[in-house]
């Protein structure tokens, strides 16, 4: 209502400027131009009169149309800019539903995470995990990687750990156990490589260099 309000406050203010600029142009500052054409006016016969009256209703009207041109081409003009400002509104409140609903979902994946990895440590995780499976992981390496500065997970102190296995000898059963196990801990523990060599002379076991990602805080 106050958009409105103010709207039409601008429309009677307009209305009232170009109402006085077509008083004075037309009567004079002091109504001069008046009193001179009352004095000139009664000097005329009576044909002279009726011209000269014709004349000013011809140029009242004149006047009239232009000054409702202008009020109602303001009118438009303004009725474009409420419209445009109504939009930008519009859309300032969808961006902020938006941010506001991203910014609820980040914090529930930060608040997840932070859960997840908290005393977290992957060699003993994965210690653990092929006693399990029954299986030997003959070398283990724990790689951190940082996320770059602009991510929202870096400034939280986050950061990507790559953990390097090296299996000498494991069957594809085993090692597809191994990585079901793994991923469906709740740990955010994700595949990133893997290299399958077949060991000389045998069918049933492989070679394996196995890359799992996961994350941790910076502690």
């Amino acid at each position: 209502m106050s958009a409105l309000a103010g709207i039409s406050e601008q429309i009677k203010d307009r209305f009232q400027d170009i109402s006085e600029k077509a008083r004075q142009r037309v009567f004079g500052a002091n109504n001069e131009n008046l009193d001179f054409f009352i004095d000139s006016f009664n000097k005329f016969d009576t044909r002279r009169k009726v011209i000269a009256v014709c004349c000013v209703v011809a140029a009242v009207l004149v006047i009239f149309l232009g000054v409702f041109t202008v009020y109602f081409a303001g009118i438009r003009t303004l009725k474009v800019e409420l419209s445009n400002s109504l939009a930008s509104l519009r859309e300032l409140q969808n961006n902020v539903s938006d941010f506001e609903a991203e910014t609820s979902r980040f914090r529930t994946v930060t608040s997840t995470l932070s859960g997840a990895t908290s005393q977290f440590s992957a060699k003993p995780f994965f210690d653990e995990l092929s006693k399990k499976i029954n299986v030997k992981i003959d070398s283990i390496d724990e790689k951190p990687e940082d996320f770059l500065a602009s991510d929202p997970l870096a400034k939280k102190g986050f950061r990507k750990v790559n953990v390097e296995m090296y299996f000498k000898k494991i069957s594809i059963p085993r090692l597809l156990e191994f990585i079901k196990e793994a991923e469906k801990s709740n740990r955010f523990l994700k595949v990133t490589d893997l290299k399958i060599r077949e060991i000389y002379g045998g069918r049933l076991y492989f070679s394996v260099n196995l890359t799992i990602r996961g994350y941790a805080g910076r502690g």
